[in-house]
């Protein structure tokens, strides 16, 4: 059993989907003023096992389009990933997505077709409850559904949303916009999972678990000195790199067998037939 926020969830939506964490992080190089590298991973759940990596220069972008998907494939993502070109891909492909939703990356219409007014409809919601709205969206010259999954955030975490928003837009130095001050109130989470599979509050739960994947990255990077290159030449920076994935890769793969350790060493011979 892994520590996950709902095992009881994904236990259910795993018989039936490929359950699939999917981020990117970057590797730096040694003195370097920005991103370098940048490592795409998705993790298997609850198994929590490695099933695709790419390792691109600081050009590769977070995108779905970027991911062998099967049909019956759930891709659980962060607000990178939002954008109807990767997820009509995976649509496409037979998959389903479970994403944080970018109004502003990832423009959302209603069932009729009129544009969704995400600040008015979520201005209705109370404190503590959760909502959705049956939503769709075009790309290509075809109609894709959804459902848009909402909560309202306490006061503290929307006020730590809202000044990394500000740290960040001075770094740029751009301002914050009133509507993306606003939406910071709110987690909103845009899936294609149907309801009857999964519930509104069960959406928001498992986008929850979302999280194991910055967990592993926290220990490719803290345990195995993923986070930053002592390499300067483009070669031996990617050999570098992959060299550390294959590392976690083995370890992985050994905790899983260890698992099962056998106390005598080897397996035991058949047992004898009875006289």
């Amino acid at each position: 059993m892994t520590d996950l926020d709902d095992p009881g969830v994904v236990q259910r939506l795993s018989a039936r989907h490929r359950l699939r964490a999917v981020d990117a992080t970057t590797v730096e190089e040694q003195g370097g003023a920005g991103t370098d590298w940048r490592v795409h991973y998705t993790l298997r759940l609850p198994d929590l096992s490695c099933d695709f990596f790419e390792l691109t220069d600081e050009h590769g972008g977070e995108t779905y389009r970027r991911i062998p998907v099967d049909h019956g494939d759930l891709l659980l993502a962060d607000r990178g990933y939002s954008n109807a070109a990767g997820v009509a891909a995976v649509r496409a492909a037979g998959g389903d997505v479970l994403v944080r939703w970018n109004s502003f990356s990832f423009p959302l219409k209603t069932m009729g077709g009129d544009p969704f007014d995400a600040l008015k409809e979520l201005n209705h919601m109370s404190k503590r409850g959760v909502r959705e709205w049956s939503v769709s969206f075009t790309h290509d010259g075809q109609k894709h559904t959804g459902r848009l999954c909402a909560i309202r955030k306490n006061a503290v975490a929307t006020e730590r949303a809202r000044e990394k928003m500000r740290r960040e837009a001075r770094k740029k130095q751009k301002q914050v916009s009133d509507d993306a001050l606003n939406l910071a109130q709110f987690v909103m989470v845009f899936t294609t999972v149907n309801s009857n599979e999964l519930t509104t509050r069960e959406v928001l739960e498992l986008y929850r678990v979302r999280w194991q994947i910055e967990l592993r990255f926290k220990h490719l990077k803290s345990l195995l000195g993923l986070g930053c290159l002592p390499k300067y030449d483009d070669a031996s920076c990617r050999a570098w790199i992959q060299a550390k994935l294959l590392c976690g890769l083995l370890i992985e793969r050994l905790m899983r067998q260890a698992k099962f350790f056998f106390p005598w060493g080897y397996r035991l011979p058949a047992a004898e037939p009875l006289a």
